[in-house]
C-alpha cells in the first residue's frame, strides 16, 4: 500500500509540472533543442513503482531551472548504455545527459545520480542519496538533485526521458544476472544484493541473568548490561557486522557457609549477521567470545579475581524505527568458564541501537 501511494503521489505531482511547462511553452513557442537529457534506471530486483516518484522529483527541478519533461514510453525494452545513452542525448542537441540509478529494500531507497558531457563524454558531477520510503522521499531525492545541479546552466529546451528497467545497470550499482524463467515462462528477476547505506552501529542493551547448571543451585537472578561497536559491510543478501563487546554483570551467590557477589566484565570479539538487508522484522545471527573480568567478594574469604574465557551466542530480532535508529529483542546464552564456578545463564536482552 506505501509503495502505491509513493507512486500515485510521484505521477500526480509528474502531471501536473507536465501540463504547466505544456502550457507554457505554447504560449513562448517551441524550442528548437534541448539542454539535458535525463535516464532513470532501476537496479535488478529494484520496485518499478518508484520511477514514478523520481519523475515527479526530476520534474519538480528541472521546472525550476525553466526546463521541459519528456516521459518516454513505458512499453520500450532497450537496454541502457552508456554510449547508446550518449548518442542519443548528442542526437537530441543535449548538452548533459544524467543517469539516476536506484535500488530498494524492504524500508529503503538509494539512488545514485550523475551528470555527463555530452561533448566530451566524461562524468562532471556524481551524487548519491538514501532514505526510508516514507511520505518525505519525494523532498529527499529533490535535495539531491538541487546539490547535483547548484551552478550547472540548461538552455531552455531542457528534455528528461524515464525509460524501463533494464538488463544492464550502469556503475556502480551491479549489472543484472540471468536467472531461468519462472512458472509462467517470464524470467524470474534476480534478487538484489545488499545496500549497506550506515557503515558503523553501536548498540546498548540490558538482560536478566538466568543461571542453568550447577550454579542454579546457588546463584539468584542476575543481572547483564552490554555495549557494542560494529563495522558494517555487505555479505551476500545480508550485513555482517563485527567489532567489540563490553559490559558488566552481576551476581549473588548464597552458599552454606557464606554469601558472595559475583562481578563479571567481558571485553571480546564481536560478530553479528542480519540475515536479510532491507528485510522487517530483520533477523539477526549473534556471536561474541574473548577474556572477562570474574571477581568473587565473600564475607569470610574475602576477595578473588581472575580472567576467565566467555562465550555468548544468540537470535536477534532487529525492529528498526528509521534508518538509523531502532531496538533488537535478544535471546542468547553465556558461558564464563572457571573450573571452580562456571557460570551459565540464559540472557534474554533488549537493546538500542544507533547507525551512521
Amino acid at each position: 500500500m506505501e509503495v502505491g501511494i509513493l507512486g500515485g503521489r510521484g505521477f500526480f505531482i509528474a502531471a501536473i509540472f507536465l501540463v504547466l511547462t505544456a502550457a507554457l511553452g505554447g504560449a513562448a513557442g517551441s524550442p528548437s533543442g534541448s539542454g539535458v537529457m535525463g535516464i532513470i534506471l532501476p537496479a535488478t530486483g529494484a520496485d518499478r513503482a518508484f520511477q514514478d516518484v523520481l519523475a515527479g522529483s526530476f520534474t519538480v527541478q528541472f521546472t525550476l531551472r525553466k526546463a521541459a519533461l519528456q516521459l518516454a514510453d513505458s512499453t520500450q525494452e532497450t537496454a541502457f548504455t552508456l554510449r547508446r545513452a550518449l548518442s542519443e542525448a548528442a542526437a537530441k542537441n543535449s548538452e548533459y545527459l544524467l543517469v539516476g540509478t536506484y535500488s530498494t529494500t524492504a524500508t529503503e531507497i538509494v539512488l545514485q545520480l550523475d551528470l555527463y558531457s555530452v561533448a566530451s563524454g566524461e562524468r562532471i558531477r556524481s551524487g548519491a542519496t538514501s532514505g526510508r520510503i516514507d511520505l518525505s522521499m519525494d523532498t529527499l531525492v529533490a535535495q539531491a538533485l538541487e546539490k547535483l545541479l547548484t551552478g550547472v546552466t540548461f538552455r531552455p529546451a531542457a528534455q528528461v526521458v524515464v525509460v524501463p528497467p533494464p538488463d544492464t545497470t550502469p556503475r556502480p550499482l551491479p549489472p543484472a544476472t540471468s536467472t531461468p524463467p519462472g512458472p509462467s515462462g517470464a524470467p524470474t528477476p534476480a534478487a538484489a544484493p545488499a545496500q549497506v547505506s550506515k557503515r558503523f552501529g553501536f548498540s546498548t542493551g540490558a538482560a536478566p541473568l538466568i543461571a542453568t547448571g550447577p550454579a542454579a543451585d546457588y546463584t539468584k537472578l542476575g543481572f547483564l548490561a552490554t555495549l557494542a561497536g560494529d563495522f558494517r559491510f555487505p555479505l551476500g543478501h545480508g550485513v555482517l557486522e563485527t567489532g567489540i563487546l563490553s559490559g558488566v554483570g552481576m551476581l549473588s551467590a548464597t552458599g552454606a557457609a557464606t554469601d558472595a557477589q559475583i562481578l563479571l566484565v567481558p571485553l571480546g570479539m564481536d560478530l553479528r549477521y542480519l540475515l536479510s538487508a532491507g528485510a522487517f522484522p530483520g533477523v539477526i545471527l549473534h556471536a561474541s567470545g574473548g577474556p572477562a573480568l570474574l571477581s568473587v567478594t565473600a564475607d569470610y574469604t574475602g576477595n578473588e579475581t581472575k580472567i576467565v574465557p566467555y562465550a555468548l551466542a544468540g537470535m536477534t530480532v532487529d525492529l528498526p524505527f528509521s534508518p538509523s535508529f531502532g531496538l533488537t529483542l535478544e535471546a542468547s546464552y553465556v558461558v564464563f568458564v572457571e573450573t571452580s564456578l562456571t557460570i551459565m545463564a540464559f540472557a534474554p536482552e533488549v537493546a538500542m541501537y544507533v547507525q551512521f
